[in-house]
């Protein structure tokens, strides 16, 4: 899960603010220190998909013992296992952020992406 310090609870929802991120975590290194730096309408769109992940999660743990409860004590006991949850969480954590990314992509609201082969851009990162 993306940024697992920074999130804040909300009833049973995930809140990420990117700009708190990018100003809470100063070591940043790597690629998530130049996401914050040169692409934050990237680092919105993946908060999205980790949004829409969690509520996915949600949806379909609705009727289980263990429903996706993003509380941190009882997220981050079940990621430090390796369960079915924790690959389920993975998964469609990954599948939130990855169809965030695309829609945005498709719909032209980041700019240095495009699903048209003519449009030759630097990569984002």
């Amino acid at each position: 899960v993306l940024f697992p310090a920074h999130r804040g609870v909300v009833g049973s929802q995930v809140v990420m603010d990117p700009t708190l991120i990018c100003k809470k975590t100063r070591r940043l290194r790597g690629k998530l220190a130049d996401i914050c730096k040169k692409e934050p309408a990237l680092l919105k769109e993946i908060s999205k998909g980790v949004s829409q992940g969690s509520k996915e999660c949600q949806y379909q743990f609705r009727s289980r013992r263990w429903n996706c409860t993003t509380v941190r004590r009882s997220l981050k006991k079940v990621l430090m296992r390796d369960t079915r949850e924790t690959g389920f969480v993975n998964a469609i954590t990954a599948a939130g952020v990855t169809y965030a990314v695309t829609r945005a992509c498709t719909m032209g609201d980041l700019v240095e992406c495009s699903c048209d082969k003519t449009v030759k851009g630097k990569p984002m990162f």
